[in-house]
């Protein structure tokens, strides 16, 4: 059978025709069968080899297309197509630089070519090069205003976090292709990240009957229930052990406003020096408002107990830059009114696949002149793998510290070298996080690791915090999360 279509097609000379034919119904095998025929006897021309190529593609045959695509720029390296396909093909194998560097080849020869410019744009955003992919995506809306233009741009800004850029790009599809439900679920999926549930449910409205639409009602719906979060945390420390049981309600959750209430009650073992144990019971009562607009979000929380009486702080998301002043109230020791009031100052950016993060903290005792300032610069990288999700992150950090009092006075300043890597894996409704990192200098060199793991509503962690002088702490958490 194949014998003769290759026989009658070479006849008719409507080869082309046939193969796209076949691979618009999705029989790229068939293609791929009586492509190799007509190799085989010699009988190929461009167009026969672009269509095997397409097939191989969509097969993930991704080595093979490149090579049918290299055999067409053999006889014109200018071809069209073949570029096209080749920088496509190359981004899917994630030869990503090689990919890139097809795509400005178009562009040098074909100027400011609409698909070149939407693939480089997307393969710089697949390289996690952000600024790059922005610039890239922002010529091409330039030049050509249309639907998929706009949408590819709406992604891009995603990916950079700037999640307001994103829904005009998307809106802006939205005017050319009012209609298009998979953008109208992208507008209600970044309204959902941002915590507005309500935009996020009217736009996941509009796109009934999607499937998509219908799961981000019903996960929208969900979120938008109070919540209610039950934890065991039993803990070692060195000469004491300790159990914490913990309790979060989320009484309500909208678009500007989060109230919560915490109740956190523990139980302390501790060894005594003279060979015997003693125990202490504590507890916080610790209830809070979160007040949310736009990219700021201001947050009190008064309460009572051993970790703290009073946080205010006011923070800010906006594309790769965040920040952070807060100023807070904690007790010094368990059991005693004798509190620390501390002034924090936070800030970080991220570049591409680093981050650069500074934070400021003075504390000071009021009534006897005791204090602390701290200073710690930081910066880390991360470098991604898949199918797992593996981090490999590198970090410096300079420390400044000061301790005061009235006789004696104390500046402590030392840099940090960690390594670390971390790896998230989600099956389904299984899912599991590790990550293991190492203090290589600093005072004292410390070592790191944990362990969370979870199924439905119900999960568990681990984790382990170990000097070089010989301190050491070891948390086992129970947790169960849901919705009233």
């Amino acid at each position: 059978m194949i014998e003769i279509l290759v026989a009658l097609t070479i006849f008719t000379n409507s080869i082309s025709d046939s193969l796209w034919n076949l691979i618009d119904k999705g029989k790229y095998q068939e293609v791929l069968k009586i492509t190799g025929a007509l190799v085989d006897s010699g009988q190929v021309d461009r167009d026969v080899l672009l269509a095997r190529a397409f097939a191989f593609r969509m097969q993930d045959s991704l080595g093979k297309a490149i090579a049918v695509y290299n055999e067409i720029l053999k006889v014109n390296p200018e071809d069209y197509d073949a570029l096209q396909g080749l920088a496509l093909t190359l981004s899917w194998a994630d030869e990503l630089d090689s990919s890139i560097s097809i795509y400005k080849r178009i562009l040098r020869k074909y100027g400011d070519d609409r698909e070149a410019l939407m693939g480089i744009a997307r393969v710089y955003g697949w390289k996690g090069e952000l600024k790059s992919a922005r610039e890239w995506i922002e010529k091409a809306v330039t030049t050509y205003k249309d639907a998929d233009v706009f949408s590819l741009c709406g992604e891009i800004y995603i990916w950079s976090d700037m999640y307001d850029r994103a829904v005009e790009c998307f809106k802006k599809s939205l005017e050319i292709s009012p209609e298009n439900t998979d953008i109208l679920v992208r507008i209600g999926n970044i309204y959902e990240w941002k915590g507005d549930y309500s935009s996020a449910l009217s736009w996941y409205k509009r796109a009934l009957p999607d499937s998509q639409a219908v799961e981000g009602i019903r996960r929208v719906r969900y979120l938008m229930r109070p919540s209610i979060e039950v934890k065991l945390m039993p803990a070692r420390e060195k000469d004491s052990l300790s159990v914490m049981n913990h309790l979060n309600f989320i009484l309500i959750a909208s678009k500007y406003v989060t109230r919560y209430l915490d109740f956190t009650m523990r139980t302390a073992y501790h060894r005594t020096g003279f060979g015997g144990d003693s125990s202490r019971q504590v507890y916080l009562i610790q209830p809070g408002i979160v007040l949310k607009y736009h990219d700021f979000k201001a947050t009190i929380s008064p309460g009572a107990g051993f970790t703290g009486v009073f946080y205010g702080g006011i923070s800010f998301k906006k594309g790769p830059v965040h920040g952070e002043v807060a100023y807070s109230e904690e007790i010094l020791e368990e059991g005693k009114m004798i509190k620390i009031k501390h002034l924090e100052f936070r800030g970080g950016i991220n570049f591409s696949r680093f981050t650069l993060k500074a934070e400021y903290d003075r504390g000071e005792i009021p009534f006897d002149g005791n204090g602390r300032k701290i200073f710690d610069l930081n910066v880390s990288g991360e470098f991604l793998s898949r199918p797992v999700s593996l981090k490999i992150l590198y970090s410096y950090g300079f420390k400044k510290y000061k301790f005061w009092s009235p006789d004696y006075y104390s500046p402590e300043n030392y840099s940090l070298h960690s390594m670390g890597v971390a790896a998230f894996k989600n099956f389904g409704g299984f899912y599991f996080y590790l990550d293991a990192s190492r203090s290589f200098s600093g005072n004292p060199e410390t070592t790191t690791y944990s362990f969370e793991a979870g199924v439905g509503k119900f999960y568990f962690s681990f984790s382990s915090f170990i000097t070089s002088e010989n301190y050491s702490y070891r948390q086992l958490t129970l947790g169960f999360s849901s919705r009233i």
